[in-house]
């Protein structure tokens, strides 16, 4: 069996909570994310007008339907189709079966879900700083920040844990 697919070593406590916390935060994406799924897919089975939707929840949040932002919002909302909706709906779950695995790999210290959430993570910065370039909120720097952190975290997991088997293999090799 390939050392990807070992557990982690007996790790102390710290690492290990902080694996599980990762994995905490990578089920409640995975949760949240499945929700949003089912709440689009079942649209799919209604005769439901996405462009009234958008119009209402512009009026519940108090933003103006005259500005060009909300009537693009509205439009876009006008335009959807059930095949789009589909898509979205079908990439949905698959993300969330996405974090999902990775929770579980995570919770179980699992090398192979390390990697997953080094490379996932990564994937998402230059996106998710994108986004901060497009207007800077509260929440767009909460999720930047915490993918940093996870990222760096499971870098340094990951760095440790090589040194450490380099370390050993040096240990046991034979002296010049």
């Amino acid at each position: 069996m390939s050392h990807l697919h070992h557990h982690i070593p007996e790790c102390d406590e710290v690492h290990k909570r902080g694996l599980r916390a990762i994995a905490g935060v990578e089920l409640i994406k995975g949760v949240v994310v499945l929700i949003c799924a089912v709440a689009v897919i079942a649209l799919l089975k209604r005769d439901f007008d996405l462009e009234e939707a958008a119009q209402n929840f512009l009026y519940m949040l108090h933003i103006d339907p005259e500005k060009r932002l909300s009537l693009l919002f509205v439009d876009a909302a006008g335009r959807v189709q059930d095949a789009n909706l589909m898509v979205i709906g079908a990439a949905a779950c698959v993300y969330s079966l996405m974090r999902f695995i990775e929770s579980y790999g995570l919770w179980m210290r699992r090398v192979w879900a390390e990697w997953f959430a080094l490379l996932s993570g990564l994937v998402y910065l230059p996106l998710e700083i994108r986004e901060l370039t497009h207007g800077v909120t509260a929440f767009k720097w909460l999720v930047l920040i915490t993918n940093v952190v996870i990222v760096a975290y499971i870098a340094h997991l990951r760095i440790s844990a090589h040194n450490a088997h380099r370390a050993a293999r040096h240990q046991g090799a034979p002296a010049d």
